[in-house]
């Protein structure tokens, strides 16, 4: 995989947006427990928020060049997910279209939880767990990726700078892969209780029309 410099630095820059706004959120969410902010606090917090707001906006408008950034990575990743595939690409685009579809949902969110708490209400923080293995997944890849462009482009010298970020991204990539896992999981539990419902709800239907029928039987 050959990188330009403006590819690596696009790469650096996403990948601290999406760090930034799982730092931001541990702020957000910590503050937002606490039961006596003052005004000035209530202030700075809407203003994490905000901040909160405008990375992922960047994030979401960057999904395409993310598809096209792992598009040529190689990485096994089986050991780590074999449930999501064994390529970065892969995992990119689960992770990268997840963003698109309800990133702009969670920046609704936060801009009226941000109104809430300059109101003086108490809004709930913590943004949920399969946007924050989204970003934990998309920033591993994209540190992982971008070392890998480091080594092609200097050869050892890039190997020795690579190997620190690729030693965070790892772990933030395995982070994030787990996150996603699981929340697979809970979503094909949630589908499966709601079908159950469903198909509970149309057995009660048809016995009430079948009993109905019944007494029209019995009156006629």
């Amino acid at each position: 995989m050959s990188l330009s410099i403006s590819e690596q630095r696009h790469a650096v820059d996403l990948a601290d947006r999406c760090i930034r706004v799982l730092a931001l959120d541990v702020i957000w969410t910590g503050r937002l427990a606490e039961s006596d902010l003052s005004d000035a606090s209530r202030e700075d917090l809407a203003g994490v928020g905000h901040e909160m707001v405008a990375e992922l906006e960047a994030i979401r408008h960057s999904a395409s060049f993310v598809r096209d950034f792992a598009k040529h990575a190689t990485h096994d990743t089986s050991s780590i997910s074999p449930d999501l595939g064994t390529s970065l690409n892969h995992i990119a685009n689960d992770a990268a279209r997840y963003i698109e579809e309800y990133g702009q949902r969670e920046i609704d969110y936060l801009v009226q939880r941000s109104e809430i708490l300059l109101k003086g209400g108490v809004p709930e923080g913590d943004l949920p767990r399969r946007l924050t293995g989204a970003l934990c997944a998309l920033s591993g890849l994209l540190l992982i990726s971008g070392g890998a462009g480091s080594v092609f482009a200097l050869g050892p010298a890039g190997a020795m700078i690579a190997a620190p970020a690729t030693t965070v991204g790892s772990a933030l990539f395995g982070r994030g892969v787990g996150i996603l896992l699981e929340s697979r999981e809970e979503k094909k539990r949630e589908d499966e209780v709601a079908k159950e419902a469903e198909e509970m709800e149309e057995r009660a239907r048809k016995a009430a029309e079948n009993e109905k029928a019944s007494d029209t039987e019995s009156e006629e």
